[in-house]
């Protein structure tokens, strides 16, 4: 989504009427009424109550968060040049998103590198606090005084990976009880979404444990067992079943209180929220 069409949104709401907003932004009326169909498409919601301008419910939720996108977008270049940005992830099915603004950034910007490591949660959250990193991607409870987030709208789901050859009626995960079990190293996971899974998986025969889900679809692909893995890895060729109950875990991306963000760092942040803007709205 470009950023002139939030910026014709949100002007619009605050000066009452298109015409208003259009002199604002130094648009034609014509141009900025195609914005706001563009957005209403795009998100594939209808953000004003008929042709009055009063925000529907979607148009009021989408008001606030375009508000707070578009502040992070016009923080002064006015401090301290930023030349890289570093984050360290945990495995998430968030962290494709994450890639994708990288490349965005790293070609329309003058940033050169964006760094990203791979880590468990302890570890994010110390290089944070040391400031040796600028974001963390994590899936459990911290410290809310030493750290602000931003959580993103859809959960970590976990359950069991398993090739879809030869097992073409599996539809619960009460069918796997007696497989061999491949699942994550305990610090790899957040003590009380460990202790959720150790308590589902009480019956069931463990065969290994892994370091990341790389190395567990590695070990799914030489028949070594089935992964115990979050919707991260789901792909062709491959089924999951979810656990039932659903075994669930929060996403935020998380960085260090007290200083205020660079440019490049609250340009990043902005980024993810557009692009992740679709499904924070209901269709």
């Amino acid at each position: 989504m470009d950023q002139k069409i939030l910026d014709s949104f949100v002007a619009c709401v605050e000066q009452g009427s298109p015409q208003s907003a259009a002199k604002k932004l130094n648009l034609s009326e014509a141009e900025l009424i195609e914005y706001l169909s563009t957005l209403e498409k795009q998100l594939n919601i209808q953000v004003f109550e008929n042709k009055q301008f009063v925000l529907t419910v979607a148009g009021a939720e989408l008001f606030a968060e375009a508000k707070e996108i578009l502040s992070l977008f016009r923080y002064s270049f006015n401090q301290t040049r930023q030349t890289e940005l570093s984050v360290a992830t945990m495995d998430s099915h968030v962290l494709p998103q994450l890639l994708k603004v990288k490349r965005k950034m790293m070609e329309e910007t003058t940033l050169q590198t964006i760094h990203f490591v791979q880590e468990n949660q302890q570890t994010i959250l110390e290089l944070l606090d040391q400031q040796l990193i600028d974001f963390g991607l994590i899936s459990g409870p911290f410290d809310r005084d030493k750290f602000n987030s931003y959580q993103f709208p859809s959960t970590d789901r976990w359950g069991i990976l398993l090739p879809e050859k030869g097992h073409p009626n599996v539809l619960s995960v009460d069918e796997l009880r007696e497989k061999p079990l491949l699942v994550p190293k305990k610090e790899q996971l957040s003590p009380e979404l460990h202790q959720e899974i150790v308590e589902r998986l009480a019956a069931f025969r463990i065969a290994a444990v892994y370091e990341s889900l790389v190395d567990a679809l590695y070990l799914i692909e030489a028949e070594m067992g089935y992964g115990v893995v979050n919707d991260y890895l789901v792909g062709e060729g491959y089924q999951f079943i979810p656990f039932s109950p659903p075994v669930e875990a929060n996403v935020y991306l998380v960085w260090k209180k007290e200083q205020p963000l660079p440019h490049y760092s609250r340009m990043f942040l902005a980024e993810v929220r557009m692009l992740e803007l679709k499904n924070q709205i209901p269709s």
